[in-house]
C-alpha cells in the first residue's frame, strides 16, 4: 500500500517547545514497520516551528510573521536531524521535501513533485514533507499540515492517510454537545453537523491544527477514495494496529468516491 502518514507538532515537541526526541524515536520505529513490510511510506511531519522555538529558547510559538519564517529555518534543520538518526537505526534513508500550496497546485509544478516522490519511492526512501515555513505567507498564517497531508495523499493516490496526533480519536460528544472520553470507532461521512461541532481549540500552544482541521482533511481524502484515520501519535504501536485490523486503534474513516 502507500500510506502518507502525518505527524503533528503536539506530538513531536515537549510541552514548552523543542522536539522530543524519544518521542521522533518512537514515531520512527512505528514508519520502519510499515516501510519493512514492503509499503511506500510518505511522512508530512509539523515540528519546525516548534524546534526552532527550543533551539532560540522562546517562551512560545511567535506570532509575527517573520518571527514564525525565522523560527523554521532555525527549526527545520534540527526536525530533519532527528529524523534522520531515528530511521538510520532502521536503515531507511529519508528525505526532505519543504513545498507551499502552490507546488501543489499549480499543474507544472505539481507534476514535478509528484515525479521526485515517486522516484524517491522506487528507491526505497522515505520522503519527509513539511510546508516551507521560512518563505510561505499564506500557509503560514493560516495553513496546516493536516490539508497539506491529505493534498498529497490525493495527489499521489495513496492507499490510507494516517493523522497522528495527541488525541486517540475522534470523540463522541454528549446530548449537550460536551466531549466525552469515548472514541468514535468508525465514520461512513463527515456530516455538517460533525465540522459544526468540531473542537476547534484542541490544538496546543505550539500547534496550528486541531479536530476541525482533521475532519476537513478527512473529508477531501475519503471523498477520493482514500480511507482516513486519527488516531494516537504517542500509543507506541498505532501504525500496526492500523495496519493489522486491530480494533481501538483510532478512528476510521471509510473511503467512498463523491
Amino acid at each position: 500500500m502507500r500510506l502518507v502518514i502525518k505527524t503533528g507538532s503536539a506530538t513531536l515537541s515537549k510541552k514548552n517547545g523543542g522536539l522530543d526526541a524519544k518521542a521522533i524515536g518512537r514515531i520512527a520505529k512505528q514508519l520502519a514497520y510499515a516501510h519493512k513490510r514492503g509499503h511506500d511510506v510518505i511522512v508530512v511531519s509539523s515540528g519546525a516551528i516548534a524546534a526552532g522555538v527550543g533551539r532560540l529558547k522562546l517562551k512560545e510559538r511567535p506570532k509575527e510573521l517573520q518571527a514564525k519564517q525565522a523560527t523554521a529555518a532555525v527549526g527545520q534543520v534540527a526536525l530533519m536531524h532527528e529524523y534522520e538518526k531515528a530511521l538510520s537505526k532502521y536503515g531507511i534513508i529519508p528525505a526532505q521535501l519543504l513545498l507551499t500550496r502552490e507546488d501543489l497546485m499549480n499543474r507544472k509544478r505539481y507534476t514535478n513533485v509528484r515525479h521526485t516522490l515517486l522516484h524517491l519511492l522506487s528507491h526505497r526512501t522515505m520522503p519527509i514533507i513539511n510546508e516551507n515555513d521560512s518563505v510561505s505567507t499564506d500557509e503560514i498564517q493560516f495553513g496546516d499540515n493536516d490539508s497539506l497531508s491529505s493534498i498529497v495523499a490525493v495527489k499521489v493516490r495513496a492507499d490510507k492517510l494516517i493523522l497522528l496526533s495527541d488525541v486517540p480519536g475522534l470523540f463522541e460528544q454528549d446530548s449537550r454537545g460536551r466531549l466525552t472520553n469515548r472514541v468514535i470507532p468508525l465514520v461512513k461521512r463527515v456530516t455538517a453537523s460533525m465540522e459544526k461541532k468540531a473542537d476547534i481549540n484542541s490544538g496546543s500552544k505550539l500547534s496550528v491544527g486541531g479536530i476541525k482541521t482533521k475532519l476537513a482533511a478527512a473529508k477531501r481524502a475519503t471523498s477520493s477514495g482514500i480511507e482516513t484515520w486519527i488516531a494516537s501519535g504517542t500509543a507506541p504501536d498505532t501504525i500496526e494496529k492500523i495496519l493489522n485490523d486491530v480494533t481501538g486503534a483510532g478512528t476510521r474513516f471509510l473511503a467512498r468516491l463523491s
